[in-house]
């Protein structure tokens, strides 16, 4: 019988107005399915413009003899600053100190202890990192512009939020900001709301400026 892998998992917002409970979940169920141990989460509640970032120095300090393998929900999540650099490091300082690391949105792809980022993966991971961060501003971009220009439009005394729907709408918009893919939301956000979406249906509701201010017009 396989040993049962030691784990310790990353989990990281932006800001104290994000909800890491989602990504503790996620990575507490991953270990569960497969039997694995949890040791523990490292969590990190603060913004990835800060340099003194002691949650990151304390994964930095993770070993073989601490464990086998780390999660992190996504690569976005291991580092949002845009020096694509550090991310690479960062991996290459894990691997060479002997524990696998293991991002759940990229499951067909374990990085493994011991070995070095090979030229596919350097490139691989660059491309990722980029198109996230470009991605995440540009959704941050239209979130600005189309809220600016609603609220512009709309008079205050017909601004009307539905509770049910602002919760998970603005889960999708925040999961997009952070830097995840369109198909990579849609995966995380089916698993965890009743009402199923799908890429297209994702991409309808980033476009309608009804949700980019979570507001609707009475007897609209």
């Amino acid at each position: 019988m396989e040993k049962s892998k030691r784990v310790v998992g990353y989990a990281r917002v932006s800001t104290e107005a994000q909800d890491i409970t989602r990504q503790i979940e996620l990575i507490t169920a991953y270990c569960n399915d497969r039997n694995y141990h949890l040791i523990k989460i490292i969590q990190e509640k603060i913004s990835g413009a800060r340099k003194d970032r002691k949650s990151l120095n304390e994964l930095l300090d993770v070993d073989d003899a601490v464990a086998d393998m780390i999660i992190v929900s996504e690569l976005s999540r291991l580092s949002r600053e845009d020096d694509i650099l550090s991310v690479l490091s960062t991996i290459n300082e894990l691997l060479k100190q002997g524990v696998d690391i293991l991002f759940l949105d990229k499951q067909d792809r374990i990085y493994k202890a011991g070995t070095i980022l090979s030229l596919y993966d350097i490139i691989t991971l660059s491309v990722e990192a980029k198109a996230s961060a470009d991605e995440r501003y540009k959704i941050a971009g239209r979130m600005q512009t189309g809220l600016r220009s609603k609220l512009a439009q709309t008079p205050k005394n017909l601004l009307v939020i539905d509770p049910k729907e602002a919760e998970a709408v603005k889960y999708l918009f925040q999961q997009l900001i952070d830097g995840n893919t369109i198909r990579q939301t849609v995966r995380v956000y089916n698993k965890l709301y009743p009402y199923k979406l799908s890429y297209s249906g994702i991409c309808r509701i980033i476009r309608n400026p009804k949700y980019k201010g979570e507001i609707y017009r009475r007897g609209k």
